[in-house]
């Protein structure tokens, strides 16, 4: 059923999408002026889903943890009981939380406790990228928000096929923070290029070099790539570069420049220009962000 709006603060309110049983879906949105924190706690026996659709956000339960970032076409899974420190960056937010109890899942939640010990995932959350051209079948994120804001007698199981979906996903995926999202399938020329410019996103990679080792002709390159992932192979490898910068960002003490450098930027204007465009934040607010120091 449809929930009533009901305010966090001044900028960021939540309104319930699907209420039946334990599962809930809510729909958080707004505009942040500024940086804050906040706390996402998960009950025992208790699991969660944020589909993050627009906005930063900043994760990790302890301060013995990594900062893990959860970028726009994100999505964040947690698996209580957990406590998890989170900072919602500047600008426009929306996500949908998604919440259920293990008891009324339980062939997802033996097959989730099976597959983190099969593969030896020791914390209880994990952050997986999120977007449509990647190895999730259509957009699933879409198909829910359209369950939900549109209801019918369909809405439920429609939102229960989703949290099946991701939650396959999230735990049999390799990334846990990427911009570069690529289709599960490519021609195979394309997959040496593809790993060489994962290996090593610092060098030129110039689109002549590019179609050389892929055996295309550079316009063919240019135009077979942008049809197949959505951008053009310049963003992927700029997207490639802004995923370790920020990674150093949050987790490192390394300045600025040295990042730039370090990622293959020209200048630390030019790591700023794509944090900011990628992100909506910029590399200091990142690392505000990280530290827990604000200021105004």
């Amino acid at each position: 059923m449809l929930g009533i709006a009901n305010p966090i603060n001044n900028e960021i309110t939540s309104r319930t999408l699907l209420s039946s049983g334990s599962l809930r879906v809510d729909l958080i949105e707004g505009s942040k002026r500024r940086p804050s924190l906040t706390e996402l706690n998960v009950r025992s026996g208790q699991s969660a889903l944020e589909i993050n659709l627009s906005g930063t956000q900043l994760m990790r339960e302890s301060d013995k943890e990594p900062w893990r970032v959860l970028p726009p076409k994100s999505m964040a899974l947690v698996r209580g009981p957990s406590s998890l420190t989170v900072h919602l960056g500047r600008g426009e937010h929306r996500s949908l939380y998604v919440t259920w109890t293990d008891s009324e899942l339980p062939g997802l939640s033996r097959w989730m406790e099976r597959t983190a010990s099969e593969r030896k995932i020791s914390r209880r959350f994990s952050i997986v990228a999120f977007n449509p051209i990647n190895g999730i079948d259509g957009d699933v994120a879409e198909k829910m928000t359209r369950a939900c804001f549109e209801p019918s007698i369909a809405s439920e199981p429609l939102v229960l096929a989703s949290i099946h979906e991701v939650a396959c996903h999230a735990l049999t995926s390799d990334n846990e923070f990427c911009l570069a999202t690529l289709p599960i399938t490519l021609p195979e020329p394309m997959y040496p290029l593809i790993e060489q410019v994962k290996a090593d996103p610092a060098s030129s990679w110039s689109l002549k070099e590019a179609a050389v080792l892929a055996g295309y002709s550079p316009f063919h390159l240019s135009r077979t790539f942008k049809a197949l992932v959505g951008f053009g192979f310049p963003e992927f490898v700029d997207r490639c570069r802004t995923e370790i910068a920020v990674v150093q960002l949050c987790n490192s003490d390394k300045g600025i420049e040295e990042i730039a450098n370090n990622c293959g930027f020209g200048s630390p204007q030019a790591l700023r220009e794509s944090v900011k465009e990628y992100l909506g934040m910029l590399p200091s607010e990142l690392r505000l962000h990280a530290t827990g120091h604000f200021g105004d």
